[in-house]
């Protein structure tokens, strides 16, 4: 992973790897850290400034979902283990919505989350952030792409040509 200034495009960091997939997601950053999961389960923090690693966790599966960080924590879907929350400081596990086929890259709106995951079913979860209980779910009709969030109101398409539209703070 390197880091690059944005006006000139000259290297600020880089990060090589022994893994064999070092990041399979997109970083996400916030907070002064970069995140970013691999394809052995990890996922990890970096120091923004310096590349220097702040902290490592694991997942059950691929963790080839963009994390989320808001509210102190950092929030990460992988392909056969659920969604995990970790505080941002340390890579503590917060709490573990368990799920064997896995949940999309979160969407944070407010106090909850938004997720695909399939759960009873393939689904649209909404997610209290402090505790990962489950405050509403919409069946989908098939297996699709992570939410996404956009002037308050949560999408999500499916593979079946389905796009569904909620409220993002009311579910609705």
């Amino acid at each position: 992973m390197t880091a690059l200034d944005a006006a000139s495009g000259e290297e600020l960091w880089h990060r090589g790897s022994t893994a064999n997939q070092l990041s399979c997601c997109t970083p996400s950053v916030a907070d002064g850290i970069v995140c970013a999961g691999t394809g052995a389960g990890g996922f990890y923090a970096y120091d923004a400034a310096t590349g220097e690693q702040r902290w490592g966790a694991q997942a059950a599966g691929v963790v080839d979902n963009t994390p989320a960080l808001a509210e102190g924590m950092v929030f990460v879907g992988d392909s056969h283990g659920g969604v995990y929350a970790v505080n941002g400081n340390d890579g503590g596990l917060i709490w573990h919505l368990p799920n064997r086929y896995g949940a999309s890259s979160p969407v944070i709106c407010g106090s909850h989350g938004w997720i695909v995951g399939a759960t009873d079913g393939r689904g649209l979860f909404k997610l209290g952030l402090s505790t990962g209980a489950v405050l509403c779910r919409h069946a989908l009709d098939g297996s699709g792409a992570g939410p996404v969030l956009a002037d308050g109101v949560i999408y999500v398409g499916t593979y079946a040509g389905t796009v569904l539209g909620l409220d993002a703070e009311s579910g609705r």
